[in-house]
C-alpha cells in the first residue's frame, strides 16, 4: 500500500499523464491536454508566498521568450478589474480572476498553488510586517512581542478567511473565481498536480493545482500542460534570507510555538487536503495528535521541500539551495 501511495502522490517518478476530471465530474485517467501559447488565456491565481514570483517570471519566459524586452519580463499583475485584460494575468484576487474568466477567449487556463501553512504564514507575516511596524521596531523589539503580533494578525480572527489569511481559501476565494470547490477533487491529485476541466460562462476552463513543496519538479510537472516550460532560475525569488529581516526571521522560526488552537486551525484548513497522510506527518507532525504531544517550535527539522528517496517507503527532506538530500527528517533550509 505504501508503494502505491508513494508512486501516486509523491514527487517520485512523475509520469507524462495527468488525471483529467471530465465535465460529468467522473474521474478518468487520460493524457493531459496542453495550453496553446498565443491562443489560450492564462490566469495565475493563488494566495501569496507560494512561489508566485518564481512562477510569474518563469511564465514570462515561457509566454514572451527569454529574449523579450525588460517591460515584458513579467506576467502582468492585475490588482483591479480591467476593461481589456492581457491574455496572461497573475492575481491574488478572486473577483479579478472571475472577471477575467468571463471575458476570456477560447479555453482559458487557471494555475493555482498550495503550500504548508505553518511555513507560509510566517513567511507572509515577515514580508508584510513593514506595513505596520518600522524596521527598527522589528529588529529590536522582544521576540515574544513579534510572536504575539503574528498570532493576532494571522490566526486571531478565524471567522472570515481572506487572501492574506486563507484558512479555507480554496473553498471560499478560489471557488468564488472558478465556480466549483476544487477540494472535492483533492483525492485525485496525482503525479504532482491536479487537473480539473469544467464549463464556465459557456467556455471550457482548464484548472491546474500544484504544490509549493514540489518546486524541484515544477519543470516536469508543469511541462505536461505547458510544453517546454522551465523554472527560470535555480534559486527561488522573493525569499527571506535576502531581506532586511533575515536574522529576525530565523530567530522567529526557532522560537515560535504554535498554540493548540493554531495547530487545529492550520491542520484543519483546506491546503493540507492535497497531501498524503505521510507527507503531512513529515511536514507538520503536529497535525497528528498521536505524534505531536505538546506544541512544538517551528524548527529547521520541519519539512519545506519534499523529494523522493531511493527507498520508496520513506520520505526525505531536501535543501533546495545546496541540492543536498539528507536521507532523514533532519536537514533542510527554512528560507522562503
Amino acid at each position: 500500500m505504501m508503494n502505491v501511495l508513494m508512486q501516486g502522490c509523491l514527487i517520485l517518478g512523475i509520469g507524462v499523464g495527468a488525471l483529467r476530471i471530465q465535465k460529468s465530474m467522473s474521474s478518468t485517467a487520460v493524457e493531459a491536454p496542453t495550453h496553446h501559447v498565443g491562443q489560450d488565456d492564462f490566469i495565475l491565481l493563488q494566495y501569496g508566498k507560494v512561489g508566485s514570483s518564481t512562477l510569474r517570471d518563469s511564465f514570462a519566459d515561457y509566454f514572451y521568450g527569454k529574449d523579450a524586452k525588460d517591460f515584458l519580463k513579467s506576467v502582468p499583475f492585475a490588482w483591479k478589474r480591467m476593461s481589456n485584460y492581457p491574455r496572461e494575468v497573475m492575481t491574488h484576487e478572486a473577483d479579478i480572476a472571475k472577471d477575467k474568466l468571463e471575458h476570456s477567449g477560447s479555453e482559458p487556463w487557471i494555475l493555482t498553488v498550495t503550500r504548508n501553512r505553518f511555513h507560509r504564514d510566517i513567511s507572509a507575516y515577515f514580508q508584510n510586517v513593514g506595513n505596520w511596524k518600522t524596521k527598527e521596531q522589528v529588529l529590536t523589539m522582544p521576540i515574544s512581542e513579534l510572536h504575539e503580533d503574528f498570532r493576532t494578525k494571522y490566526h486571531g480572527d478565524v471567522s472570515l478567511p481572506t487572501s492574506d489569511n486563507p484558512h479555507k481559501w480554496f473553498q471560499t476565494e478560489f471557488q468564488k473565481a472558478v465556480g466549483f470547490n476544487i477540494v472535492d477533487h483533492a483525492g485525485d491529485f496525482k503525479d504532482g498536480s491536479l487537473y480539473v476541466e469544467r464549463n464556465f460562462s459557456g467556455r471550457l476552463v482548464h484548472t491546474v493545482l500544484i504544490r509549493f513543496e514540489d518546486m524541484q519538479r515544477w519543470d516536469l510537472i508543469l511541462g505536461k500542460y505547458f510544453p517546454g516550460f522551465q523554472v527560470g532560475d535555480a534559486k527561488p525569488k522573493n525569499i527571506g534570507d535576502e531581506k532586511w529581516y533575515a536574522a529576525r526571521y530565523e530567530e522567529f522560526l526557532n522560537t515560535y510555538k504554535f498554540s493548540e488552537s493554531e495547530i487545529d486551525l492550520l491542520c484543519g484548513g483546506d491546503t493540507f487536503k492535497f497531501y498524503t497522510k505521510e507527507e503531512v506527518q513529515a511536514m507538520a507532525p503536529q497535525c497528528d495528535k498521536s505524534l505531536s504531544g505538546s506544541p512544538k517550535p517551528m524548527l529547521k527539522q520541519d519539512s519545506r521541500y519534499l523529494v523522493s528517496n531511493t527507498n520508496t517507503s520513506s520520505l526525505v527532506l531536501h535543501d533546495f539551495f545546496t541540492g543536498r538530500g539528507s536521507g532523514s527528517l533532519t536537514e533542510y533550509n527554512v528560507w522562503s
